[in-house]
């Protein structure tokens, strides 16, 4: 009987452990992991440069410190490079929206009076909303939107061209 009771214990033990350490990899660990993400992404960038490091250090015969040194130099490099490109490709896409959105803007404004007509048609069926005027509203929203997009416009382009005649100072 004790036996039995062992058993059932060591197997409650188990499945508590097990579920502890679920609870722990995913509620507890990714914060750690944010927590400890430059040491992290080190270690990951040491196992990459490792291989090379030691190709260098037996095929070229260069000093394992130096190649190290020059690992980290073309690694940190690379990220400059990439954090670059993701800028520009970035910029460019933001150029682009904004060449795109007096377009955008003007899509929207009709498609938004053509959804204010139809609403118009309908509420003209309905025998209690036949005195409604949605026209008038819709022609009010419509102007604001445009308003609001023309002055947004004006006002992000005079703040990206300042912040571009900070950049090159």
């Amino acid at each position: 009987m004790s036996n039995f009771r062992t058993k059932y214990l060591k197997i409650a033990c188990n499945l508590l452990w097990a579920v502890f350490l679920l609870i722990f990899v995913f509620a507890f660990l990714p914060k750690l992991l944010i927590y400890f993400m430059p040491f992290v992404v080190g270690m990951i960038f040491a196992m990459i440069a490792n291989p090379m490091v030691k190709f260098l250090e037996k095929r070229i015969k260069i000093n394992r410190k130096y190649g190290s040194v020059i690992m980290i130099v073309l690694v940190i490099g690379l990220v400059v490079l990439a954090c670059y490109g993701a800028g520009a490709v970035l910029a460019k896409g933001i150029g682009a929206f904004m060449a795109y959105l007096p377009t955008m803007s003007a899509n929207a404004g009709t498609e938004f009076s053509e959804a204010i007509n139809q609403l118009q048609q309908l509420l003209e069926k309905l025998p209690f909303t036949q005195n409604v005027d949605l026209s008038a509203i819709g022609t009010a929203i419509q102007d604001f939107l445009t308003n609001f997009v023309s002055n947004s416009d004006s006002a992000t382009l005079g703040q990206s061209e300042n912040l571009l005649k900070v950049c090159r100072i």
